[in-house]
């Protein structure tokens, strides 16, 4: 067993010890030779070996040794997790943004959309939250969120655009963090990113016929040392379209 203090609890203080300390526990798995290790959340559907509740990956949980000892561990690190967004879209002849959008994840991004997703009490429910979010119809949907670490979702949107002579195009679908996570009144715990992750954006567009392009965005190239965060933007246009 592996007790853990969550992270809503507050930053765990190891002195003097207590046994309120923690709130709940996970599992290690060892292979018989001690060769491979894996922690294990059996009681959540979502998660897989090494997939965990956000609120789990703390910097100290408690190990118990079978002879009755204990050690330090640190849950913040245990996968790579990766997002990946591809959208295509083109502009009807009367004004309609239309496209279609597929949206890959692995393991802590990927847990965190099928829990998003059990929120719902339907299916429909979950894409009105989307349609709402990302201010888009949409026709069609599928996803697929089988027991493992990957999650894949699929579908295909409209929007109306504001058609004139000029047409202004915004190419961000998803919102990828919530800037209420930096404005909390009471914070328990520093702003931080629980996990790594790598967020892949890509966005593809056919220029409408009889338009073309007057201005693009600026390539831009941003850091945050304290987090090892770097976020990389680049657009351009080849040929008849507009990639971001």
């Amino acid at each position: 067993p592996v007790m853990i203090r969550r992270r809503s609890e507050g930053v765990l203080v190891d002195f003097p010890a207590s046994i309120n300390a923690f709130d709940t526990f996970i599992i290690k798995v060892t292979t018989p030779d001690a060769s491979k290790n894996w922690y294990l959340d059996a009681a959540r559907e979502f998660g897989y070996l090494n997939v965990l509740n956000t609120d789990f990956l703390i910097p100290q949980a408690r190990l118990m040794h079978l002879d009755g000892h204990g050690e330090w561990v640190d849950l913040t690190a245990l996968t790579k997790s990766r997002v990946t967004e591809m959208v295509k879209a083109s502009v009807t002849p009367d004004g309609t943004l239309t496209g279609n959008a597929t949206i890959q994840a692995n393991n802590e991004d990927s847990y965190g959309i099928k829990a998003q997703y059990d929120d719902f009490d339907s299916e429909e429910e979950y894409i009105e939250d989307i349609e709402s979010d990302e201010r888009i119809d949409i026709t069609s949907f599928e996803i697929q969120k089988e027991y493992g670490p990957t999650t894949m979702i699929a579908y295909d949107f409209e929007r109306d655009l504001d058609t004139g002579d000029r047409l202004y195009i915004q190419p961000f679908l998803s919102n990828y963090h919530s800037d209420t996570s930096f404005r909390k009144e009471k914070r328990d715990i520093p702003v931080d990113f629980p996990y790594p992750t790598a967020i892949i954006y890509s966005f593809v567009l056919d220029i409408p016929e009889g338009y073309d392009v007057e201005e693009l965005p600026e390539i831009v190239t941003m850091t945050c040392p304290p987090v090892k965060g770097r976020i990389m933007f680049h657009c351009k246009q080849i040929g008849n379209q507009i990639s971001v």
